[in-house]
């Protein structure tokens, strides 16, 4: 059982069923909220991918640690103190693989699935540290080791962005809250056959970016001028794919250029450059540009799985924040 629930756990029905006559143990984690001096907390996750990504994790334990069932029940919405946030019941033959089950399950769960958690005191509300924490920014870009700033700026003056070592000045990094919108530009996928914006939903979840908005809309360069247009609307940061090639109905640079009041061009640049290292000289086909309107970032790419990937991976969500404050200065 793997679920994503606002009620409460039944933790003995859960223990119940993990009983088996084979099992030797069975093992329960069961996280609640600790009073740090907070009046509550609340817990956001993305389910399709948080269910996905658990039902990964258990089949990972149970591989292995020999694990006869493990099941996992994770509570959102608003809890108060003392609540039950998270459920963890491993059976196994024996205690020592129950335990080290559990907490191979836990950590993972930790580690990648998206939930998100605001803790609610007097003075307010704050995301807690690892949850929505401020966007990576890589140490490649527009930063510098502290000791460069050692005589010209104080080093209490710098922020460590990246949570590496490596500083920069804060005014190079404060973004607004981010909103992301998809735009899958065909005229023959389907929400279920669209595998490139379902991955791109996916990634943006894992680094903790909402998605407010998605649409398909045909080859057509009204269709996508409208399309764009509504997802001004709700989102800073909108990531169209497809229509980038150069066949006849490939029509999204055309449509999106014009409106572009500024643009960067580096990143089809260095988008090529990547595409190169993968493909070849057919990188040159692409047509991957962005560009910002009204201080928010567009993002036009190709439209196939692996361009959609590298694309967010290497270039999008690590220069994300970086974009969105310099075009928000």
């Amino acid at each position: 059982m793997i679920r994503v629930q606002q009620e409460d756990v039944d933790i003995a029905a859960m223990i119940a069923a993990a009983k088996r006559p084979e099992s030797g143990a069975v093992v329960v984690f069961n996280g609640i909220v600790r009073n740090d001096d907070i009046d509550a907390m609340e817990v956001e996750a993305y389910e399709e991918v948080a269910l996905r990504d658990m039902e990964a994790i258990r089949e990972e334990a149970v591989g292995k640690f020999h694990l006869h069932s493990a099941d996992i029940v994770h509570r959102i919405g608003r809890l108060a103190v003392g609540e039950n946030i998270v459920v963890i019941v491993v059976g196994a033959g024996h205690r020592s693989e129950g335990f080290r089950g559990c907490e191979y399950i836990l950590e993972r769960i930790k580690e990648r699935v998206p939930f998100w958690k605001k803790e609610y005191r007097k003075e307010g509300a704050s995301w807690v540290k690892g949850h929505r924490e401020p966007r990576r920014v890589p140490t490649r870009t527009c930063l510098c080791p502290a000791s460069f700033f050692h005589f010209a700026v104080p080093k209490s003056t710098l922020i460590d962005a990246a949570g590496d070592g490596t500083f920069m000045k804060p005014d190079h990094y404060m973004p607004p809250e981010f909103r992301a919108a998809i735009i899958t530009v065909s005229s023959s996928r389907t929400p279920e056959t669209d595998t490139s914006g379902t991955k791109i939903r996916e990634l943006l979840a894992l680094d903790h970016v909402p998605v407010v908005h998605y649409a398909i809309v045909p080859d057509r360069v009204d269709a996508i001028q409208s399309g764009l247009a509504r997802a001004l609307e709700l989102a800073n940061c909108i990531v169209l794919n497809g229509g980038t090639g150069l066949t006849h109905d490939d029509c999204t640079i055309e449509a999106v250029s014009p409106l572009l009041e500024k643009r960067i061009d580096g990143f089809g640049e260095l988008f090529r450059l990547k595409s190169f290292g993968e493909i070849g000289t057919s990188a040159i086909l692409s047509r991957a540009v962005a560009g910002v309107i009204r201080g928010k970032v567009v993002f036009c790419i190709p439209g196939s799985t692996g361009a959609v990937t590298l694309a967010m991976k290497e270039i999008i969500l690590p220069e994300l924040g970086h974009i969105l404050t310099h075009a928000n200065k």
